[in-house]
């Protein structure tokens, strides 16, 4: 167990590796969540130009007069829905890059000794779709959630100590080594 780790003290921060660099780089570009992003893209512009549009009806409605008084608060209405939501989407998709974007300008990981406290898996018809655990670091008791490959996943169990590098703010997970498991980001293996 000890030859796999990274020679690291748990508990410090260690400079990131030029490889790892490019590897979480890799894994921002090529995640299954970067289709998600991209829906979410497409969908926050959606409700953002509905919204608009909504916004423009209500306002040229109400200059018409009171025979369109309803038909310009139902628009008014709808734009007051659909664009702070537009917002919130455009907001959580940003923040990620914006946490990544920082982690890398910094250039450091966390090393930390844990204990998997739970494990999470999200499947749809008999498909697994994102895998995630929960690691505890002891003296701190902060949980830490994490998403795994499925191999990574069933090969952990509640209770296994582990070592885990990772960037602090965007929670990305560089690598993982336990007694019977090893991962690294866009490792093949």
């Amino acid at each position: 167990m000890a030859g796999r780790y990274a020679a690291a003290v748990p508990g410090t921060r260690v400079r990131i590796t030029p490889r790892e660099r490019e590897a979480v780089e890799d894994f921002w570009q090529h995640s299954p969540q970067n289709a998600g992003r991209k829906v979410g893209t497409f969908v926050s512009g959606a409700l953002l130009f509905f919204g608009l549009l909504f916004l423009l009806s209500g306002w040229t409605d109400l200059s018409f007069g009171r025979r369109h008084l309803m038909y310009a608060r139902v628009s008014l209405m709808m734009s007051g829905v659909l664009l702070p939501m537009a917002c919130f989407f455009l907001w959580l998709i940003r923040s990620k890059a914006k946490h990544l974007a920082e982690d890398l300008a910094v250039g450091s990981k966390m090393v930390v000794d844990g204990i998997v406290d739970d494990k999470f898996c999200a499947v749809n018809n008999g498909m697994v779709l994102h895998c995630t655990i929960r690691v505890v670091v002891p003296p701190s008791k902060e949980p830490g959630n994490f998403s795994v490959p499925a191999r990574v996943f069933n090969g952990l169990s509640k209770g296994d100590a582990v070592r885990c590098a990772y960037l602090p703010a965007s929670k990305v997970l560089l690598s993982l080594a336990s007694d019977n498991v090893f991962h690294a980001i866009n490792s093949s293996e």
